[in-house]
Order: C-alpha cells, then structure tokens, then sequence
C-alpha cells in the first residue's frame, strides 16, 4: 500500500519532531514536503526508518492537487499539516 498522502514525524536529524506530509516513495527513501520550508518542488528526501508514519491521509481534495502536481499544493499541505496537529491535539486522530 502506498504511503503517498500520510503524515510522517522526523525522528532524526535536525528536524527531528517535524510533522510532513509523504509527496512520494523511492526505493528506499521517502519525499517529504510541509509547503512551507519543504516544498513540493523542493521535497525533504529520508530514510523511511528515520521517520515516524501515520496512517491518517490528507483529504481527497489535496490528494488530488498532489497526484496532478499541481502549483497550489504548498498551501494546501500546510492547511492539511495544521489541521492534523490541531487534531492530534484534540485527541481526534484515527489510525489504522
């Protein structure tokens, strides 16, 4: 199952404890944007182990603008990132 649209915690590094969101797999690594310092132009690249994933998903909306690549996609995933924290926060978090 693919992890693209998933919540990802850095668990190393000197982002440790950002919240991303997974843009795209490659063998063995994991792209990562926040749209904000982590674009989706300029994805952060991490080992997958080095990463805390969940399966939350960002919604249908940004999973489209993300499978088309579209421009917009950088606000749109730090709208997704904030309501995810605001979520977790609450206590509101479902996983699988």
């Amino acid at each position: 199952m693919s992890r693209v649209g998933c919540f990802a915690r850095s668990l190393s590094g000197h982002d440790r404890g950002c919240w991303y969101i997974i843009i795209e797999e490659k063998e063995n690594r994991l792209l990562l944007a926040d749209g904000k310092l982590r674009t989706f132009r300029h994805p952060k690249e991490k080992n997958p182990t080095h990463t805390e994933q969940k399966a939350d998903r960002i919604s249908d909306e940004a999973m489209a603008l993300l499978q088309k690549a579209d421009s917009g996609i950088d606000p749109m995933l730090r709208r997704e990132l904030k309501e995810y924290r605001k979520r977790q926060k609450e206590g509101k978090h479902v996983e699988e």
